[in-house]
C-alpha cells in the first residue's frame, strides 16, 4: 500500500515536535545558549542554566533556573546547583574557580568574583556578591559572607589539596557558619545579617560561628 508523501511528512513532524517537547521537559528551556564553555554530564539542567557560560563546567553542576548564567569560572562537580546558583548578573569578566560541592542553594554565590573551595558555600545568598577566597566548609547559613570582600578560612580547590592538607594538619573546621539555612519570608531575609556578612577582614579557620557573627567586621 502506498503511503502519501503528505502523510510521511505528518508522521515526521509530529515526532520531531515529541522529541523537541521531550528535549524541554528534560533538560529546560534556553539551556546551554551561547555557551562556548566544556560541560559535564547531567549538569545544567532548568529555565536558562548556563545561558552565555564560558567556564568549564563539571558533572552534576549548575542545575536550577538561571544557574550559572553567563557564567566566566571554572566549576567542579556536584556545584552550583539551585536557582540563580553562581549566575552572573553584574557581567564580571573575571575568571575563578568555584571546586566540588560548592555553592548549593538559591542565589548561592550568584555575582561571586573570589575563589570558592571544597564544601564551601550553602544556605539560601550564601556568598552572594562575594569578593575573597572562601575556604573549606566556610560560609555555610543563611547570607553567609553576603558582600564579603575578603579570604575567609583555609583554601581547598582539590581533594588532592585536601588530602595534602590533612597530612600536615587537622582538617579545616571552616568559618562563618550558621545553623539558619533559609528564609521564611522577604521580611525575614531583608532583615537577617548572616555570619561575616560585610566582612572587610582576614578571616581564619574556625572563627565566627552564628548570625551577626564577624558581621561587618573591619
Amino acid at each position: 500500500m502506498e503511503v502519501s508523501v503528505m502523510r510521511v511528512a505528518e508522521v515526521v513532524r509530529r515526532v520531531l515536535s515529541q522529541q523537541a517537547v521531550s528535549w524541554r521537559t528534560h533538560n529546560g528551556f534556553e539551556v546551554c545558549m551561547n555557551n562556548t564553555g566544556t560541560i559535564g554530564s547531567t549538569s545544567c539542567n532548568g529555565l536558562n542554566p548556563c545561558k552565555g557560560n564560558k567556564g568549564n563546567i563539571g558533572a552534576n553542576s549548575c542545575n536550577g533556573e538561571n544557574a550559572c548564567l553567563d557564567n566566566v569560572a571554572n566549576i567542579g562537580a556536584g556545584t552550583c546547583n539551585g536557582p540563580n546558583a553562581c549566575a552572573n548578573f553584574i557581567k564580571a569578566d573575571t575568571p575563578h574557580i568555584i571546586a566540588d560541592n560548592s555553592c548549593i542553594g538559591t542565589e548561592v554565590c550568584a555575582d561571586n568574583v573570589g575563589n570558592i573551595s571544597i564544601a564551601a558555600c550553602f544556605g539560601k545568598s550564601a556568598c552572594l556578591e562575594n569578593k575573597g577566597d572562601i575556604g573549606f566548609k566556610s560560609c555555610d547559613g543563611l547570607k553567609s559572607c553576603f558582600d564579603n570582600k575578603f579570604d575567609i578560612g583555609t583554601m581547598v580547590l582539590s581533594q588532592d589539596d585536601l588530602a595534602d592538607l590533612i597530612t600536615q594538619q587537622n582538617e579545616p573546621s571552616g568559618s562563618c557558619i550558621d545553623d539558619k539555612k533559609n528564609s521564611e519570608s522577604d521580611d525575614d531575609w531583608t532583615n537577617y545579617i548572616g555570619a561575616c556578612q560585610n566582612n572587610l577582614q582576614r578571616i581564619l579557620d574556625d572563627s565566627c560561628t552564628g548570625q551577626l557573627s564577624c558581621s561587618t567586621n573591619k
